[in-house]
């Protein structure tokens, strides 16, 4: 598995479809505000991607990602999850993102990477939980 990183420019080209796919909802690329997006491949097939913002030269935010459907359930959904992540860890020092309470898989992914929870928020019906990882 391969990481290719995206900048907005070329993640808005992919990114409609991308959300389409993974959430099964229409979101437009416009609505991206992102400094880069990083794309798991395996014999250059997307698994999984993550969209990311940098909060300052030492935080990222991960606003957006998940796994697409050759790959949901998979090993590679752990492994590609975990190439990003390293990726992250090797350019910044701490990690945030927030997911909803009841999306389990990356709950269960967030939790055994190390993420603590560390607030809830609420927004447009969703509950969302605040997740925080400091690199070591």
């Amino acid at each position: 598995m391969i990481l290719v990183k995206a900048t907005p420019a070329e993640w808005s080209n992919y990114s409609e479809a991308a959300h389409s796919v993974v959430f099964n909802e229409y979101r437009p690329a416009d609505m991206d505000r992102i400094d880069f997006a990083l794309i798991a491949e395996a014999d250059l097939v997307p698994q999984l991607y993550m969209t990311c913002r940098e909060f300052d030269k030492e935080t990222v935010y991960i606003s957006s990602g998940g796994a697409f459907p050759v790959c949901k359930g998979t090993p590679n959904s752990w492994q590609g999850f975990m190439l990003m992540l390293d990726y992250l860890k090797a350019n910044y020092k701490r990690c945030t993102l927030l997911t909803v309470n009841d999306n389990f898989p990356m709950l269960k992914f967030a939790l055994k990477a190390g993420f603590k929870t560390i607030g809830i928020r609420f927004f447009n019906g969703y509950v969302l939980l605040e997740q925080y990882l400091e690199f070591t």
